[in-house]
């Protein structure tokens, strides 16, 4: 009897609109195995319902262009951040519905104090609005180590998009020394769109091989890129996929030549 009661308070406990979540996280702690087990299947229940819900209102926002402030998404981005689901929604929502008038307070966000899908996000509506004024900003996140790859490379990316020379010298690093060898591969397939120069790289190289690999790009860069033409904004590579980017394929050659290509 008191086994079926429990069930019954587990079942009471989703149909409530509001759960007492630190409650129940502090429950899932318990000694007491039965109570920590329950506690946690409340707590997954009950924040899966919450995510689909709240993809469920960005997928309107979007489909019906509801008015809705950026402030609210980054909100929902800092409390949701270790959903991917729900990141990957605000950010799309927010990247279609970030005016210019946002720029001040979405830049705010650009501190180590917020978290890194936050800060990402921003980035991403950022460089949608293509706004010369942020140049500057661009340049001093894409130097930033604190900051993440893919932050990194979006902002190098949204230089880039504005012809902004300092744009070569970021992609160049991120391609030779990101750990991630999609930025690596994404840096690459950056340089090569705006500068027009098809200089053999391999981005999933070993970190020596990298670097020898690069001094074309370097000598380059150092020759003619102050006055090469350059083609911009991007057109192949935007901001699609947060943390996994671009898909790249990836083809061996094992010619001394050309042992291996990026497309």
């Amino acid at each position: 009897d008191q086994f079926a009661e429990r069930n019954l308070a587990a079942r009471s406990l989703l149909e409530r609109p509001a759960l007492p979540v630190d409650l129940l996280r502090e429950a899932a702690r318990n000694q007491n195995p039965e109570m920590a087990l329950r506690a946690k299947a409340i707590l997954e229940r009950y924040l899966s319902l919450r995510i689909q819900t709240i993809k469920t209102v960005f997928l309107a926002i979007d489909m019906l262009e509801l008015p809705v402030l950026t402030e609210d998404i980054c909100t929902t981005i800092a409390r949701f951040h270790d959903s991917q689901e729900v990141v990957e929604s605000a950010r799309r929502t927010m990247t279609a519905v970030a005016t210019d008038d946002d720029i001040p307070h979405l830049s705010s966000h650009m501190t180590a104090k917020s978290v890194p899908p936050l800060r990402y996000a921003v980035i991403c509506a950022l460089r949608q609005r293509e706004h010369a004024d942020s140049a500057d900003q661009f340049a001093t996140w894409a130097d930033d180590e604190s900051f993440g790859e893919t932050t990194r490379l979006e902002s190098a990316l949204a230089l880039a998009d504005l012809g902004d020379r300092r744009s070569l010298g970021a992609l160049t690093d991120l391609m030779v020394n990101a750990k991630s060898t999609p930025v690596r591969a994404r840096s690459q397939r950056a340089l090569r769109e705006l500068t027009g120069q098809q200089f053999v790289y391999l981005p999933y190289a070993a970190t020596e091989i990298r670097n020898r690999m690069a001094e074309r790009w370097r000598e380059w860069i150092a020759s003619r890129g102050r006055t090469a033409k350059l083609d911009y904004p991007l057109r192949g590579i935007r901001s699609d996929h947060p943390y996994s980017d671009a898909l790249t394929l990836i083809t061996h050659h094992p010619s001394e030549k050309e042992p291996g290509r990026v497309v």
